[in-house]
């Protein structure tokens, strides 16, 4: 054998050691990826063993955990939509008391406010509106009669307001009226005083000249005359019977 043969099996020898020694050494440092999971108490606190035991059985707790969430989410979904629809039955409810509130219920003579009924298995008011089998007591007003529908007072209100402006209308006429009347009456008063002062004058000539006695015939006549005219002036003063 040459010396480089010699070289060359030396040196195989020494790569085949330091083969068999690196592979010695890697299959002794492995790390555990394949063995069993190790007891709980022999884990130190915060130290994660790294093998495919302990990931799967991390993984099966993420998995549970995945399926209570999912499950509690499932449940809480249906309580959600429970609670929608009792919501909306609830607001439908409201909306329709509200229109009670506004327009007064058909159904029972337009009476628009009740007296408040609360459930005892909830705490809430009860919607339940009123029928010939769910009877609810009235609030009644200061007249001792059941509030109406806030837009019918309303109405009503407008209806007396328009009334009161047409009656004040007709007290100012009635007032125009009785002043016109008023003075006109103490226009007739006065010309009443003149006409009684003037009958009184005249009736005082008439029996000044009944009671004289006249001598002379013209004088006489002259009061003849005198006591016709006065006599038809009279009459034309006196009021009619």
């Amino acid at each position: 054998m040459t010396a480089i043969g010699k070289f060359l099996a030396v040196l195989n020898l020494f790569v085949g050691i330091g083969l068999a020694t690196w592979s010695v050494s890697v299959f002794a440092n492995r790390l555990p990826w394949y063995d069993p999971l190790p007891p709980a108490e022999t884990i130190h606190p915060g130290h994660k063993p790294a093998n495919f035991a302990y990931l799967r059985e991390e993984l099966d707790k993420h998995v549970r955990a995945a399926q209570a969430a999912s499950l509690l989410w499932t449940q809480q979904r249906q309580r959600f939509e429970q609670l929608e629809q009792f919501r909306n039955s609830r607001l439908r409810g409201y909306e329709e008391w509200i229109g009670f509130a506004k327009n007064g219920n058909p159904r029972d003579n337009g009476i628009g406010f009740y007296e408040p009924v609360y459930d005892p298995a909830t705490g809430l008011l009860d919607l339940t509106p009123p029928s010939p089998t769910v009877r609810r007591t009235p609030i009644l007003g200061v007249d001792n009669r059941p509030l109406r529908g806030a837009d019918t007072l309303q109405d009503q209100y407008i209806r007396d307001a328009n009334e009161l402006i047409k009656l004040a209308r007709q007290i100012d006429e009635l007032r125009n009226r009785f002043r016109d009347l008023s003075t006109e009456i103490l226009q007739t008063e006065d010309r009443l005083r003149r006409m009684v002062e003037i009958r009184d004058s005249v009736q005082a000539e008439l029996f000044y000249l009944m009671d004289a006695q006249w001598d002379v015939y013209e004088l006489r006549e002259t009061a003849l005359r005198r006591q016709r005219q006065l006599s038809q002036r009279l009459a034309e003063l006196r009021p009619n019977p």
